[in-house]
């Protein structure tokens, strides 16, 4: 993951430590899945959020720009691809905000559950081969019907298309980067993350606030807001990545 083939770089301690932390990062969001996945039945089904058909978007695109990296022999780009939605998109954004859900009952506990065993499955298929160790023992626990059974003998995944929703990835982008931000927010103020805040005011033109307005139950749960508003003109903190919205929030 360090260079591209065939060229001479320095050995770091810092990539090997940054490796460390993404398998770190990796094995405990695994952990935390598997638990939230013990009474899931893969028979059931239930129509995705968008939240969910925002992150099948970015992983679809993952499959094929990693794909394409490897039928290329250019390991360090598609370990990057991987890499990059794994810990960004998948841990920080996907799973910080389906939280609540899997820990509540229904229809949107059951949307994010089987959201989360096929993205695992097709996120470890793409690391395996420059990470076979802590991969295997991920899908052994998780996937395999037996103890022959390795993510190694599965197959590499397939693009699907079908999946692609772009409409959900551009409110989706929207959504996960308020949420971003608003972490941020709290952390400049010296608060714990989990504090509940009494109000969030989210400022933009009307078709970016009808974005937000589709996760506003995700905001809030997630972020443990009480009310949110919505509003034109300019607030406090601007949305990085998105010109024109800003939010104002009250603890």
């Amino acid at each position: 993951a360090g260079g591209s083939t065939g060229t001479d770089i320095p050995f770091r301690w810092e990539d090997v430590e940054y490796g460390r932390r993404f398998m770190t990062k990796l094995w405990n969001a695994c952990r935390f899945s598997a638990m939230r996945l013990e009474d899931h039945e893969p028979s059931k089904h239930a129509e995705p959020t968008l939240i969910e058909r925002w992150k099948l978007t970015k992983l679809e695109k993952t499959v094929k720009a990693s794909t394409a990296s490897m039928e290329n022999c250019e390991w360090m780009n598609a370990t990057e691809a991987a890499r990059n939605f794994t810990w960004h998109v998948f841990c920080d954004d996907y799973l910080e905000a389906v939280k609540y859900r899997l820990y509540g009952e229904g229809e949107p506990k059951l949307a994010a559950q089987q959201t989360l065993r096929y993205t695992i499955r097709r996120t470890l298929q793409m690391l395996a081969p420059v990470m076979p160790h802590i991969t295997d023992e991920i899908y052994s626990n998780m996937y395999a019907t037996d103890e022959k059974d390795s993510i190694h003998l599965s197959k590499w995944p397939d693009y699907n298309e079908a999946l692609l929703d772009e409409e959900a990835e551009r409110a989706g982008d929207l959504i996960t980067a308020i949420m971003g931000e608003v972490r941020k927010m709290k952390n400049k103020q010296g608060v714990p993350l989990n504090k509940p805040a009494k109000r969030l005011t989210v400022y933009a033109d009307e078709k970016a606030l009808s974005d937000v307005r589709l996760g506003d139950r995700d905001i809030k749960e997630t972020l443990k807001i009480e009310e949110i508003a919505y509003e034109g003109g300019a607030g406090e903190a601007e949305v990085e990545g998105h010109s024109g919205v800003s939010l104002s929030l009250v603890l």
